[in-house]
């Protein structure tokens, strides 16, 4: 604890008082996650690239931060988005503990005081409970999505009769009810039952409840949909009917096909966190809180377009549903749904069907660069190594699967190959 001392006058008899004021040291920093990479900074996976998650500790003894490692099995997995992914888990699950008071040079790790042994919570009190704690860290999207899956599973509780009954009563046969209830896509069931997963896990690492219910029930076979890529041709027709019929669109689209963005990454672009001077622009994305991404010449006139010379944007979003930069106050589904529609009105109008859409796009510019370095003489390991960089997948495997899922990497013609005729 480090002491500071203050001299200050008091007023009526002007004499200093003497002010001492203790600054608490910080007991512990957050868990984060140690990739190990390769000479090109790139995130590397197999025998000996080890990676951990670790944080800081203040040792009482010698009042200097000790580092503790922590692996649970996390070198098991063979791919750096499982290993991402599973890592993740673990700097969630040590951050929650931390914050719980856990220490780890105690005996029992956590001070006895830290919780409340005699209290039980209603299977409502308890939901509300970890929706609050969870408030704290998460984003407000991720939040409306777990009260609203949550509140549905509470309503059907309170239907049948068990939601003020002692949290620890609640069985895995309730979730399996409530969730065949749902007549929803096997995707739709899938998140209900992972955001339940969240809440029992949460109330099992606290200690309220003895196990997580949820987290051993099946996932759902489900089969995502793909959107088809346009060729060249298409885009090309697509862009000639919206310059004529919905112009902002086009500029839209741009940031999907030359940015690689994904929707939700479009609506949340801003001003602010675009640099004009060095051509760069940070765009908060599905996995990291922000990532910078080059902002291409196709780009940056989109930009200038839009942006006032020597103004300064505070709040303001770059495409909003007036067509001009302001602060666009609505969720992020309102957001995606609104330029989804646009989008549709004109597909529906040249006769592409549901297997085409915005996604369409960023599939074409994936297979566009593709071919531009296939021309160039590169071979698959190094055009993946250059488009995992292009298109922001978290390693070369992503995009891997993601070039043979649009299908990019086809084969050349291979029809001179067989000796047996038909």
């Amino acid at each position: 604890m480090t002491e500071k001392v203050y001299f200050i006058k008091n007023v009526p008899t002007n004499v200093p008082v003497k002010h001492t004021i203790k600054l608490m040291q910080k007991q512990y920093s957050l868990p984060k996650i140690y990739i190990r990479r390769d000479a090109n900074k790139t995130p590397i996976v197999g025998p000996g690239n080890n990676w951990y998650v670790y944080y800081y500790y203040r040792d009482p003894d010698s009042n200097k931060m000790k580092k503790f490692i922590y692996k649970y099995g996390l070198n098991r997995f063979k791919t750096i988005s499982e290993r991402k992914h599973y890592a993740k888990q673990i700097v969630e699950a040590l951050t929650e503990l931390l914050e719980s008071g856990y220490n780890p040079f105690l005996k029992e790790g956590l001070p006895t005081n830290t919780f409340e042994s005699n209290k039980t919570y209603t299977l409502t009190e308890a939901v509300n409970y970890v929706l609050e704690q969870k408030s704290k860290r998460l984003k407000t999207a991720s939040i409306k999505d777990y009260n609203f899956r949550l509140g549905h599973f509470l309503d059907w509780c309170k239907k049948v009769g068990v939601h003020n009954n002692d949290v620890t009563s609640i069985t895995k046969k309730h979730v399996i009810a409530f969730l065949n209830t749902l007549e929803l896509s096997n995707t739709s069931v899938n998140n209900y039952k992972r955001a339940l997963s969240a809440i029992f896990g949460y109330l099992s690492k606290e200690g309220i409840i003895n196990a997580n219910i949820a987290k051993e029930l099946p996932t759902l076979k489900s089969k995502p949909k793909k959107n088809t890529p346009f060729t060249p041709k298409q885009i090309q027709t697509i862009t000639k009917h919206l310059k004529q019929t919905d112009p902002y669109m086009v500029d839209f689209i741009k940031f999907v096909f030359y940015g690689f963005l994904r929707i939700t990454e479009i609506i949340r672009l801003q001003p602010k966190n675009i640099d004009l001077e060095n051509n760069v622009y940070r765009v908060e994305t599905k996995t990291d809180v922000f990532k910078t991404k080059v902002l291409v010449p196709q780009l940056k006139d989109v930009v200038l377009k839009y942006m006032q010379q020597g103004k300064i944007y505070k709040d303001e979003y770059l495409f909003t549903n007036n067509n001009k930069i302001e602060n666009w106050q609505a969720t992020e589904k309102t957001k995606t749904d609104h330029f989804r529609k646009r989008f549709k009105k004109a597909k529906k109008h040249l006769g592409f069907n549901e297997h085409y859409g915005l996604y369409s796009f960023r599939h074409s510019a994936a297979i566009d660069n593709y071919n531009h370095y296939k021309k160039q003489g590169l071979n698959d390991y190094e055009i993946i190594n250059k488009l995992v960089i292009i298109i922001g997948h978290s390693g070369p495997e992503v995009t891997r699967k993601y070039l043979r899922d649009v299908q990019a990497n086809l084969p050349k013609q291979y029809g001179s190959n067989f000796s047996v005729k038909f």
